[in-house]
């Protein structure tokens, strides 16, 4: 059955959650102490003396994000944005010539594009860092783990743990946001997902959907995105809505966040 989509100001937008702040899950790193020598600052503090600060590629498809994630780096001290790219070819180009430590690659574009940019930047920088911040939690997220991604953060993160993962993979360690690792461990053992009562269970992929819709993304936007048919899209979404026994998509949210399956 399909399911007519809702008109985008009927969907309840995405926020920050400053409760994120407090619940970060990562790598064990180096001595702080360590980490200062080696010219890789703590929360904004001047890098050593002699040492560079970590240097910044920002790669997103959209200028505002790039404006407020470059603005924000350029306020710590230890990090230095050394360019933005705004398309995939823009990204692999200024990667070889400003050869950053790091690559923070807000994930605007959609998951084929950004493969194929990971494929590439192992093959032509393979000691380059990538740290994935993503608006959503999408299905191909450990196929970015396995293609070297050292940092993987999601879109409710705090600019203080953004700005900490980035240092984190700087150091040579990695970084997981706890809103994505419980979805990479269930994706790594192709478990489903289930909600915080016990009585909605999601498979990986209607996660991924229920995710986008959660953005207010339409059914071709989704299929775009996690490069599948709109008819499959709206196959998916069908079984989400009756699983959840919501009417519209506004509904859905509203019992998704509830359950603690999307975090608006």
């Amino acid at each position: 059955m399909e399911i007519p989509e809702e008109q985008e100001d009927g969907m309840v937008t995405s926020s920050e959650s400053s409760s994120q702040s407090n619940n970060r899950l990562d790598c064990p790193t180096e001595n702080p102490s360590t980490a200062v020598k080696e010219g890789i600052g703590k929360k904004g503090e001047t890098p050593s003396k002699g040492a560079a600060a970590v240097t910044v590629l920002v790669a997103d498809n959209c200028p505002v994000v790039l404006f407020g994630v470059t603005k924000l780096l350029a306020s710590q001290l230890d990090l230095k944005v050394v360019g933005e790219a705004a398309s995939c070819m823009d990204i692999l180009r200024k990667i070889d010539e400003l050869q950053p430590d790091v690559v923070l690659l807000a994930q605007g574009f959609d998951d084929a594009s950004c493969i194929e940019v990971l494929r590439e930047l192992r093959r032509q920088r393979p000691k380059t860092r990538i740290v994935v911040f993503n608006y959503y939690l999408g299905n191909n997220m450990l196929d970015m783990i396995k293609l070297g991604v050292e940092g993987y953060v999601g879109k409710n993160i705090s600019k203080e743990h953004l700005c900490e993962a980035i240092r984190t993979v700087a150091r040579g360690n990695s970084y997981v946001d706890p809103q994505v690792g419980l979805k990479l461990i269930l994706q790594s053992k192709g478990n489903h997902i289930t909600s915080s009562s016990g009585n909605i269970q999601l498979t990986t992929r209607e996660s991924a959907v229920l995710d986008h819709l959660a953005l207010g993304k339409s059914n071709k936007e989704i299929a775009r995105e996690l490069a599948i048919s709109v008819s499959t899209v709206k196959h998916h979404v069908s079984a989400i809505l009756r699983k959840f026994g919501a009417k519209n998509r506004t509904e859905l949210i509203k019992i998704a966040t509830h359950e603690g399956l999307v975090r608006i």
